[in-house]
């Protein structure tokens, strides 16, 4: 049985790699079973774990080990599931990071975003969006500084070199965002994972992002232009 773990920052295709993980008949991908107070996307393919969120959050705060051992277990060969950088870092998941190191077979998915700048605004936009599901305004103007949108840039980086350095002795590949879009197809996992045929093949998700609150960032264009002048700082792939 192969076990793999995608991890990514936020707004960076994580979602879709993931859900298009899940479509080849070799494959489970969880999503987020180690977000903080919460399990996002535990597949119903777990055999043992409970289908209900507040339930299987249960069984996680028990025994964190033991919940992701057992999601590890369906009748497909390949489990794995998404962490984001920010669930990397998180106390609570610790313990399971560190058994998850020691595992020396476990295969890794990197997944990168190249611009950053588009990133940072994309999350501003999306957590604004959540924020506001309930308000009755359905318009929201953000004014993030470039000196905000460079620091988010620096730390981004910062999380990258460390996250890799966790996992430097398991097979891993490291995939960008932008040349996954444009290529659709993923022949890089299908080596990683050992996959027979179908090779995978990224969804598309933009019908999921409609949404009737509209969020504009102020000077967006200046904001990626700056980034433009500067772009050399903050693309190391």
């Amino acid at each position: 049985m192969t076990r793999f773990v995608v991890i990514g920052p936020a707004r960076s295709g994580t979602t879709a790699l993931r859900m298009s993980l899940g479509q080849h008949p070799q494959i489970v991908c969880h999503g987020e079973i180690l977000a903080p107070n919460r399990v996002i996307g535990l597949s119903h393919h777990a055999r043992g774990l409970p289908a209900d969120p507040a339930e299987a959050l249960q069984v996680r705060a028990r025994d964190a080990i033991a919940f992701v051992e057992q999601a590890f277990v369906t009748h497909r060969p390949v489990n794995g599931f998404k962490v984001r950088y920010n669930q990397v870092v998180q106390v609570h998941a610790a313990e399971v990071l560190s058994r998850l190191r020691a595992d020396k077979e476990l295969a890794i998915i990197f997944l990168w975003r190249r611009n950053l700048a588009r990133r940072y605004l994309s999350e501003l936009k999306l957590y604004v969006q959540y924020l506001n599901r309930s308000a009755r305004e359905r318009e929201f103007m953000l004014r993030p500084t470039p000196e905000e949108m460079f620091q988010d840039c620096r730390n981004q980086l910062c999380m990258r070199e460390m996250v890799k350095g966790l996992f430097t002795t398991q097979p891993a590949v490291e995939l960008v965002h932008e040349d996954v879009i444009e290529g659709r197809s993923l022949p890089q996992i299908n080596a990683l994972l050992s996959l027979t045929l179908p090779e995978i093949t990224l969804i598309d998700r933009k019908a999921d992002y409609q949404n009737d609150i509209v969020v504009t960032v102020a000077e967006e264009a200046q904001l990626l232009t700056a980034y433009e002048r500067r772009r050399h700082e903050f693309e190391p792939l």
